[in-house]
């Protein structure tokens, strides 16, 4: 428990990331759809669903991740099941402890292995959250020690 609140557990955690993961990939897949309508780009082709698509969703992602955080002390998904991100001093993060946590996420810019890289990544905050007594992530303490905990 900390001084703020009781830790998120990972479940949770999970379900507000699939939900902020839904509010940014579908209006960004949308608008990568139609900017393949209008220009006769098959939105199959291998540039634009391999590497265009995943760099600028993941610059999206991480931009949505930072904002939402410094502003609000949480995002719309983790808003939604109860929980905020707390700095070090109990308040919410500037943009420098912000960026850094949710930096990890922009390994989705490695042309074609992005996506291994974030997915080995996902798994290893999946491992060290389950595995930390305070339910800190690595990206947690890199950030300097940033917490999730529920409202």
């Amino acid at each position: 428990m900390t001084s703020a609140g009781q830790h998120a557990d990972l479940g949770t955690r999970f379900v507000a990331r699939i939900i902020d993961a839904l509010i940014i990939g579908i209006p960004a897949w949308l608008i990568l759809y139609g900017i393949g309508l209008l220009t006769g780009i098959s939105p199959a082709s291998m540039l634009m669903s391999k590497v265009i698509a995943p760099m600028l969703i993941a610059v999206a992602f991480t931009g949505y991740c930072v904002a939402q955080e410094t502003s609000r002390g949480t995002t719309f998904g983790k808003r939604l099941v109860g929980l905020r991100v707390l700095a070090p001093g109990g308040h919410p993060p500037d943009a420098q402890t912000s960026l850094k946590r949710n930096l990890w996420a922009a390994a989705a810019l490695v042309p074609c292995l992005g996506a291994v890289a974030t997915l080995v990544l996902s798994i290893a905050v999946a491992v060290t959250i389950s595995q930390d007594p305070n339910g800190q992530g690595w990206h947690d303490r890199f950030a300097g020690g940033t917490q999730v905990v529920r409202t």
